[in-house]
């Protein structure tokens, strides 16, 4: 265990209003190699979690706060819990760089919590209100294969979106054409590319979020597929990046088809794919001849 773990366990078993103490996140899990950025996901279980909240006092003991978010914080418009009796959250970067998401939790609701997911591990536990076999692995964040409905309705959501980048490119309005591809289109990829990845690998592996694991999972020629469809805002940009989206998302999308054994919708991506050739060439709606 780390000395920054260390010095947290040394302030929490002095400290008789914290009850337990667990561990969340990467640094829990066997497949994420550590490194110094990982962030420390710390849980105190605590008698009344409204004492902590009224009096933050508390929170130099574990280091000085540089920077904080409080996202249960009423005044933002989004707490989550009702009146901090449950719970609460403080993201923070320290004075010495270390980012950590240092949560207090209500005894009542700490397994339950605990429990959401198998990304935890008990660090200290005073009444013994946590499980002591629990096996942190990953498993909850695998891929699952897809059901029929679900590939086809990725491929339709992929396919359809792909009109709003290609409009907003023509118009010059590259900020939209960026963020369209961004949401929903790359969604669709990289959803597309958890199922890829996970049959791949037994579905025993999560891309993580926003594929932030593809560069280990993948092979280096699909990796760099994956970066080349990242565009600049420029028009030319764009259209090399549609261009490179969707092609990777044919050839996963048919590799995943076939290993499922559904039929890929390729109706939908001829005639797309036509559509966005003739928007391309500078052809207008109502020009345009598509299969």
């Amino acid at each position: 265990m780390g000395g920054f773990l260390n010095h947290i366990l040394g302030y929490a078993r002095n400290e008789d209003r914290i009850r337990a103490v667990y561990l969340g996140g990467s640094r829990t899990d066997p497949s994420v190699a550590p490194d110094p950025f990982q962030d420390y996901d710390v849980v105190f279980v605590v008698d009344d979690p409204t004492v902590f909240i009224s009096d933050q006092s508390w929170i130099d003991n574990i280091g000085k706060p540089a920077m904080v978010q409080e996202p249960d914080k009423p005044e933002y418009g989004w707490g989550q819990e009702e009146d901090g009796k449950l719970g609460y959250a403080w993201l923070m970067i320290l004075d010495s760089g270390i980012r950590i998401d240092l949560g207090i939790q209500a005894i009542t609701i700490c397994l339950d919590r605990f429990m959401e997911d198998d990304l935890h591990r008990v660090l200290l536990d005073k009444d013994g209100l946590l499980p002591t076999d629990h096996i942190s692995s990953g498993a909850t964040f695998w891929h699952k294969p897809p059901t029929e409905n679900e590939y086809l309705a990725c491929c339709n959501e992929f396919w359809w979106c792909l009109n709003n980048v290609a409009k907003a490119n023509a118009r010059g309005q590259y900020p939209m054409a960026v963020s369209s591809l961004e949401s929903p289109v790359r969604d669709m990829l990289m959803e597309m590319l958890g199922w890829y990845t996970g049959m791949r690998h037994d579905w025993r592996v999560s891309i993580g979020k926003q594929g932030k694991f593809l560069g280990d999972l993948l092979s280096a020629e699909d990796f760099a597929q994956v970066c080349a469809t990242y565009p600049h805002a420029d028009r030319d940009d764009i259209w090399r990046a549609i261009h490179a989206i969707t092609i990777l998302f044919r050839q996963i999308a048919v590799a995943v088809g076939d290993a499922q054994g559904f039929t890929y919708p390729a109706q939908w991506d001829e005639s797309v794919s036509a559509w966005l050739a003739a928007m391309e060439r500078g052809e207008l709606p109502g020009e345009m001849q598509l299969p």
